[in-house]
């Protein structure tokens, strides 16, 4: 991606969300997504553990950690990439096994892909 201006940008680099949790303060990570939205020549590379996703299979005891089930998480934040990415303000992600690859150790189903896996994709993952 070129970027064509003669400001300054900002890049900000967007992981250990783990949107979903208990713990979370949503209101925080949803007001910061907002200002990299919003800022001219402010972008997004987004790191791993985006979601919680407390699967059972996983941690057992970790389910009542999570305010919102896990495929709503993933629902979650796919629309917060999907809509940073129509806006032209994502460089890139990084994925990692860590809490959206537990899903594909325990039951084969690849969440990092259903977060980024989009056709209207513009950013390298």
């Amino acid at each position: 991606m070129r970027i064509n201006t003669d400001l300054p940008i900002s890049i900000v680099h967007l992981g250990d969300f783990h949107l979903g949790s208990i713990y979370t303060d949503t209101d925080e990570v949803m007001r910061k997504l907002k200002k990299v939205k919003e800022e001219p020549n402010a972008y997004a590379v987004f790191m791993a553990n985006l979601i919680d996703n407390a699967i059972p299979a996983q941690f057992p005891d970790s389910m009542l950690a999570n305010g919102i089930n896990p495929d709503q998480q993933v629902l979650l934040i796919r629309a917060i990439v999907q809509d940073l990415n129509a806006s032209g303000k994502v460089l890139g992600a990084v994925t990692s096994p860590c809490h959206e690859g537990w899903t594909w150790k325990k039951a084969g189903q690849d969440i990092n892909g259903l977060i980024f896996g989009f056709p209207e994709r513009k950013f390298p993952v």
